[in-house]
């Protein structure tokens, strides 16, 4: 993906991870919301169809790109508690 031209749809989907990834990493709350929304709109420049919010397309993009989510990681945290009971 790093040889991709930003304007095409690998490189919208780099710019995508790439902001996900940062947003993860993002000190301020105000910094994470800017991220998700450059995130989103990476997303949306990806495809044709206005569902870059949509939360099943936003999971079906991480799992295909690798990134854990905060919602998978709260779920699995979650599970292991339950088992220190």
């Amino acid at each position: 993906m790093a040889n991709a031209s930003p304007n095409s749809v690998v490189g919208h989907i780099a710019a995508y991870q790439a902001a996900t990834l940062a947003a993860q990493e993002a000190e301020t709350t105000e910094e994470m919301e800017a991220l998700e929304a450059e995130a989103a709109e990476a997303l949306a420049a990806a495809s044709n169809k206005g569902n870059s919010t949509d939360p099943d397309v936003v999971a079906a993009v991480n799992a295909l790109l690798g990134i854990e989510t905060e919602a998978a990681d709260v779920e699995a945290d979650s599970e292991g508690s339950g088992d220190a009971l």
